[in-house]
C-alpha cells in the first residue's frame, strides 16, 4: 500500500500543469467565494476581468479613481478529492498486497484469510471503476502590475490529476494452468466442511434472494458446483458483511472470482495486475498584456493579450509497481513544451457607484498544447458574470456564475461555480471576508465555505484566504474535507 500512497503523494510535483476549470486565485476573491468579476480593486483583474482596468484612475468611481498604480504577488494552492476515493484508498491501504502476490505465485495454496483479502481487493476495484475517483491538485502563483488602464503580469497555472485505471482481467488467484487446481484451491478456502450447504441468513439479508441467484449461476457457469456455490457465497457474506462495503461492489467481486479461474489458467494472475494511476497535468504560465477602455462614464471593455508556454505531463504509473523508487523521475522527464497565445475580453457596467455588472469570457481562441504521448491539449473557452453592490462604503456584497461547463484534468469532470460573498471594512485598515460557492456540474463536494481577511497598512496591503468543502471523507480514521484551498498575496497600490 506504500507503494499506491506514494503514487498519489507524488502528483504534488507537478508543480507546472494546467488551468482548465475557472480557478478562484487571489486571497481577496477566494475569501469572498471565489468571486472578482465585478468586485476585484487590483491588478487581479488581469485574471477576472480586464475591462475593469478602464474605470483605474477614472474621476467620478469612487472604488476606482484612486487606483493609478499597483503590484500584486500571489500564491496558492488547492486539493480535491472526487467521489470519495479518500475512504476507498483507506481501505486499500489495509489490504496486504504481499501475501496476495505470494498467493498467485502458488499453485494451490489459498486459505480463508487469503481469500477474504482477495474478495476485498476486487471489492474496492470495482467501487473505483464504478465510482470513477480521482485526485486533483491545483495552484497558481502570480505577479501582477498597473498603471492606470494597462497592465502586465506574470501566471503560473497548475491543475493535475491522478485517475485510477483498473485492471480486471489479472485476476487469478494462482498461478497452475489446471482449472480443477485453480477451483480447488478456492473451494478449500471457503469450504464449510458440512457437505450439504444453505444460504445463510447473513448471506440472504446482505445480497438479497435475487442478487445471490444471479450469483450462484455465474458460479456455477464457471465449473463451481452449487453447494461450492453457496460456501463461496457465504463466505464473501460472512467476512465482508461487517466491513463497510456495499454489497453490490462485493457482488461483483465474486463474479470476478468465476473469472479468475480462466484468468489463472491463462496466466493472468492478480501479481501481474496492470492497476494503474493515470497522471495528467498541464503548465501554464502566462504572460497577459492588459488594456481597458472606458467607452463613457458607465460602460468599459477590457482585453488580455497573453503570451503562453504550456507543460503537459502524461504518465502511466502501475499500482503494484515492485520498482516504484523511479516514478517521480518518470513524470518529471514524461512532458511536452510548447508555445502558444490566448486572447481575453471583459465587459464592466458602473450605472453608479454602488452597482457593476462584469462579464469576461477567457482563452477564446482555444490555445492547444502538445501532448507527451502524442496529440494536443485545447483549453476551450471560459465564461463568466458577476455582480458587486457597495450599499455603504465599508461593505462589499458579489457573486459570480460561470456560464460554460469547463473542462478539468480529471477526464469526463465538469466544472461550472457560482459563488457568493461579503467583506466588511472595519475600521479601514482590517477587512473580514466570508463567502460560498458550489460546483453545480457535479454533486460529490457539495458546498465550499470561504473566510479570509485583508490588513491595509497604507500603501502595502496584505490578504489570505481559504475554502473548504462541507462534505468530508474519512482517511486514517480521520474526516478530512473533499477539497480545500488556500491563498496569500501582499500588494502595493496608490
Amino acid at each position: 500500500m506504500k507503494r499506491l500512497l506514494a503514487v498519489l503523494s507524488i502528483l504534488g510535483i507537478c508543480s507546472t500543469s494546467y488551468a482548465l476549470e475557472f480557478q478562484p486565485i487571489g486571497a481577496r476573491q477566494l475569501g469572498m467565494g471565489g468571486v472578482g468579476v465585478a468586485s476585484t480593486i487590483d491588478a487581479t483583474a488581469q485574471y477576472y476581468n480586464p475591462a475593469i482596468f478602464g474605470f483605474y484612475g477614472k474621476e467620478g468611481k469612487e472604488t476606482l479613481e484612486k487606483k493609478r498604480f499597483g503590484i500584486n504577488a500571489q500564491i496558492g494552492a488547492g486539493i480535491r478529492l472526487n467521489n470519495d476515493l479518500g475512504e476507498t484508498i483507506d481501505e486499500l491501504a489495509k489490504i496486504d498486497y504481499d501475501a496476495l502476490s505470494n498467493i498467485a505465485s502458488s499453485s494451490s495454496n489459498l486459505t480463508r484469510n487469503d481469500f477474504e483479502n482477495a474478495v476485498k481487493l476486487l471489492s474496492y476495484l470495482t467501487k473505483i471503476r464504478d465510482k470513477g475517483g480521482a485526485l486533483t491538485l491545483n495552484g497558481n502563483a502570480a505577479v501582477a502590475s498597473r498603471i492606470k488602464r494597462f497592465g502586465i503580469g506574470i501566471y503560473g497555472l497548475v491543475e493535475a490529476s491522478g485517475k485510477p485505471n483498473l485492471d480486471l482481467v489479472n485476476v487469478g488467484f494462482t498461478n497452475s494452468t489446471n482449472s480443477t487446481t485453480v477451483k480447488n484451491a478456492i473451494v478449500n478456502a471457503t469450504d464449510d466442511g458440512s457437505g450439504s450447504s444453505s444460504i445463510t441468513s447473513t448471506a440472504q439479508n446482505y445480497f438479497g434472494s435475487s442478487t445471490i441467484s444471479t450469483l450462484q449461476s455465474a458460479l456455477q457457469s464457471a465449473g463451481f458446483t452449487s453447494d461450492q456455490a453457496i460456501d463461496i457465497i457465504n463466505t464473501a457474506a460472512s467476512q465482508l458483511s461487517s466491513s463497510g462495503i456495499p454489497s453490490t461492489y462485493v457482488s461483483d467481486a465474486i463474479n470476478l472470482v468465476s473469472d479468475s479461474v480462466n484468468a489463472s489458467v491463462n496466466g493472468n494472475t492478480i501479481d501481474k495486475n496492470q492497476s494503474s494511476i493515470d497522471v495528467i497535468g498541464i503548465g501554464l504560465l502566462e504572460v497577459p498584456i492588459t488594456y481597458g477602455h472606458p467607452v463613457n462614464d458607465t460602460l468599459a471593455f477590457g482585453v488580455n493579450l497573453k503570451l503562453i508556454k504550456g507543460r503537459v505531463y502524461e504518465e502511466k504509473i502501475t499500482i503494484f509497481n515492485n520498482n516504484s523508487s523511479d516514478i517521480v523521475d518518470r513524470i518529471k522527464d514524461k512532458y511536452e513544451e510548447s508555445n502558444n497565445f490566448a486572447v481575453d475580453l471583459g465587459a464592466i457596467y458602473m450605472p453608479n457607484n454602488w452597482i457593476k455588472i462584469g462579464a469576461v469570457a477567457k482563452y477564446l481562441n482555444s490555445p492547444k498544447f502538445d501532448r507527451p504521448n502524442g496529440g494536443d491539449y485545447k483549453v476551450k473557452p471560459q465564461g463568466r458574470l458577476g455582480i458587486a453592490v457597495n450599499p455603504f462604503e465599508t461593505l462589499t456584497i458579489a457573486a459570480d456564475a460561470d456560464v460554460t461547463k469547463n473542462e478539468t484534468a480529471v477526464d469526463g469532470y465538469k466544472s461550472q461555480n457560482i459563488g457568493v460573498g461579503l467583506e466588511w471594512d472595519v475600521l479601514k485598515f482590517l477587512a473580514l471576508r466570508a463567502g460560498v460557492y458550489r460546483n453545480i456540474a457535479e454533486s460529490d463536494i457539495g458546498n465550499m465555505y470561504t473566510a479570509g481577511l485583508g490588513l491595509n497598512l497604507y500603501l502595502i496591503r496584505a490578504d489570505l484566504g481559504v475554502a473548504i468543502s462541507g462534505k468530508k471523507s474519512s482517511y486514517d480514521d480521520k474526516d478530512y474535507p473533499n477539497e480545500a484551498r488556500l491563498q496569500a498575496n501582499i500588494s502595493i497600490e496608490f
